[in-house]
């Protein structure tokens, strides 16, 4: 049952308030037949390059927040995912409290929080808090796991083991088993010798100066491709699976930590 008929009372209040703050809103009809409630809004923004916005409320709500895009805009520089949508709130779910916010304030009291903090990069609407591009990273199907605190900071290619955990049919889930930097430096190994089921590699790893969503697809693919090249040898590693280090954002003032994606080549 969508949340909107178990608790229709809560949505006679968002109408209420949107209703109270001049807020224009039509509700995109396909996608509510599919147990989404999705609005169009016209927002009375004038700090805004643009007043439409789009509002997708959660399967939970109100227990979690409605997300706001903008679309059409060119993206901002902070606060704005690859995908449009505006990070309005801490990541913290004490930053949404369902017994007092609403999809209205989200629009009223942060969005307009958003557009100030793009000229006042000291504002105090700034959260001390990252923009890390690999959340917006396609994880399917299947993954790498590796331990976290493996550094390769000194180091800008390499190569790796793994170990493979089907899951499914059409998905597996690899263990990172062991991982070299430049001129084959040793940087971690886990399961010693053993000699584990399924293993592949070694398969090479190679550090990007920017984030893979900074890279439009063909060039990102293009530059992995070439450098692979460079880094192996003819029947001596294994170019199916490609490491991606790259700078990740984890401080609203710039601090970025080693990041990890790997591309099937």
């Amino acid at each position: 049952m969508p949340w909107w008929e178990r608790e229709p009372a809560r949505l006679e209040w968002e109408v209420l308030q949107l209703r109270s703050n001049a807020i224009g809103w039509t509700e995109d009809v396909e996608l509510k037949s599919k147990g989404i409630l999705a609005l169009d809004l016209e927002v009375p923004n004038p700090e805004a390059s643009s007043q439409m916005y789009r509002a997708i409320f959660p399967d939970a709500y109100p227990w979690f927040r409605p997300e706001i895009f903008d679309t059409e805009s060119p993206r901002l520089g902070k606060h704005q995912a690859p995908d449009g949508k505006f990070c309005l709130l801490g990541q913290s779910a004490k930053s949404w409290d369902p017994s007092r916010d609403s999809l209205a304030w989200l629009l009223t009291e942060q969005l307009p929080k958003v557009f100030r903090t793009q000229t006042e990069p000291t504002s105090d609407d700034q959260i001390d808090q990252g923009e890390p591009q690999s959340f917006y990273l396609d994880t399917s199907p299947g993954g790498v796991v590796f331990d976290g605190s493996w550094s390769v900071a000194e180091h800008d290619c390499g190569k790796f083991w793994m170990w493979e955990v089907r899951g499914s049919e059409h998905e597996a889930i690899h263990i990172m088993t062991k991982l070299v930097g430049a001129d084959d430096v040793a940087v971690a190994e886990q399961f010693g010798k053993l000699q584990l089921p399924r293993g592949t590699g070694p398969h090479p790893w190679l550090r990007l100066d920017v984030a893979p969503l900074d890279m439009p697809a063909n060039d990102l693919f293009k530059e992995v491709q070439t450098r692979t090249r460079l880094l192996s040898r003819p029947g001596k590693v294994d170019t199916s699976i490609v490491g991606v280090v790259f700078p990740d954002e984890v401080s609203s003032q710039g601090a970025t930590t080693d990041a990890w994606a790997f591309v099937r080549t």
